[in-house]
């Protein structure tokens, strides 16, 4: 364990020290991505797998548990079991991880995570910062083996013998997540989508979006750091008073 300890931090100081004042093409050809660990009877193992199974990605990885996961298994056993050996404690501020984390990571979809997520149950932490990333248009990307019923993990655990009614609405639910740009993976197919996706999507900020906000009394826009600010919205961001905050 204090060998992975020591490789995943000698992995990390190396790329700082190599990309030293180039932050930007850092986080472009390594982005940060944040796990977020929550508990859950059925997919719990897979999603610590899957974790394990990214420390080959071009990504530095960090780790979120919720308070019941850290209370469970304490910071060197989560170490141990994820290869992650850098943890947020369950209190950490939302808000500071969304505006640092380009992409989040959901190995372990429980039922009452999705509820919350559907329900838009910002008093969650995790719910919030899921919710905040969505609407930054941050990428997530979810486990879905721990919420849908039709996979074939379920029925070696003895837990497809629901009826059509509550199958249906975890599937429906499910699709609401996909339809609010959740992406939702098979843990065979994590590896290939997170090389895919890995690198975030550079946004644009056009002459629309300051119209909007000037329309609604906004007189701040906060946006992604490598967000690409059109010249017209420049010029009427200037021209209406309106600050762009690039975090």
């Amino acid at each position: 364990m204090q060998g992975q300890k020591q490789s995943a931090r000698m992995k990390y100081t190396l790329l700082e020290l190599l990309y030293r004042n180039r932050e930007e093409e850092l986080e472009r050809e390594y982005p940060q991505v944040l796990a977020l660990l929550s508990h859950h009877h059925i997919g719990f193992d897979v999603g610590i797998q899957s974790i394990r199974d990214l420390s080959g990605q071009r990504i530095r990885l960090w780790g979120w548990a919720e308070e019941r996961v850290s209370a469970e298994y304490g910071h060197d056993k989560l170490i141990q079991l994820t290869g992650i050996d850098s943890w947020f404690n369950a209190s950490q501020d939302p808000q500071l991880l969304t505006n640092r984390f380009s992409h989040l990571y959901v190995p372990v979809l429980s039922f009452s995570l999705v509820s919350d997520i559907v329900r838009f149950n910002d008093r969650r932490p995790f719910v919030n910062v899921i919710l905040q990333a969505l609407l930054r248009g941050h990428r997530v990307t979810a486990l879905k083996v721990g919420a849908d019923p039709f996979h074939p993990l379920w029925q070696q655990a003895g837990i497809n013998h629901g009826t059509p009614a509550i199958k249906r609405e975890l599937f429906e639910q499910l699709q609401q997540l996909r339809s609010f740009g959740i992406q939702l993976v098979d843990e065979n197919d994590l590896r290939t989508v997170m090389a895919r996706t890995a690198r975030p999507k550079r946004s644009v900020l056009t002459e629309e979006n300051i119209v909007y906000a000037y329309e609604n009394g906004e007189r701040e826009i906060c946006t992604a750091r490598n967000t690409l600010i059109t010249p017209l919205a420049a010029d009427l961001a200037k021209q209406y008073q309106i600050r762009i905050k690039q975090e």
